[in-house]
């Protein structure tokens, strides 16, 4: 059974228009620096699946060919809570570690997706072309697993005003990223085929 987070020092909700604006207000360049700082990682995604092919003479369908949710996927991406969980032991972090896990597990419950049985995942929507191309190879299961658990929580939220019992609620840990690796996977191929900075994740 998951204990309710304090919600310390986290502008999120109703409050969420304050924190952009003291964002554009003490750091203007934030949005322009969080898009560089993203083609930077795809440059070294890029680099380290490279290496590590050449390295151990792997062929690359084969490690596609694998679940997202594998560690040995060149795509997977593991979620800052999955990393509180598994690799921070609560009692021997420093003062820093302790407030840093207290604010990834309050972010976690701020958002609330958990209580209805969601993963952070089932909320990205199909209105990208990057996302419809992306639940074409996404398997068929786990999409109609994640359609259904968005249609539960949108009637837990808007119908019946309430959550799911504390037992029933997601942990971190079952919180994967089962979607977005698709994405990263469908925006890459676009780039090497039509030119390396040319798709970005903004679309107008």
């Amino acid at each position: 059974m998951l204990r309710v987070t304090q919600q310390k020092l986290y502008l999120h909700g109703h409050t969420s228009t304050a924190r952009f604006l003291v964002g554009w207000t003490v750091w203007p360049e934030l949005f322009r620096h969080f898009l560089s700082i993203q083609n930077a990682h795809k440059v070294e995604r890029g680099i380290r699946v490279q290496t590590a092919l050449k390295a151990n003479k792997v062929d690359i369908r084969h490690l596609l060919a694998l679940p997202v949710t594998d560690h040995a996927h060149p795509y997977k991406v593991e979620r800052v809570w999955e990393k509180c969980y598994h690799k921070m032991d609560p009692g021997s972090l420093t003062w820093y570690g302790k407030w840093y896990r207290a604010k990834v597990l309050c972010m976690y419950e701020a958002q609330r997706y958990h209580r209805w049985g969601m993963y952070t995942e089932d909320a990205i929507g199909a209105r990208g072309w990057f996302s419809r191309a992306s639940r074409t190879r996404t398997p068929k299961a786990q999409l109609i697993h994640g359609d259904r658990r968005v249609v539960r929580a949108r009637m837990l939220r808007t119908c019946w005003y309430t959550n799911l019992p504390r037992d029933k609620w997601t942990h971190p840990v079952d919180n994967v990223a089962w979607y977005s690796p698709y994405i990263m996977m469908v925006l890459d191929e676009w780039e090497e085929k039509w030119g390396f900075f040319g798709g970005t994740e903004v679309e107008f």
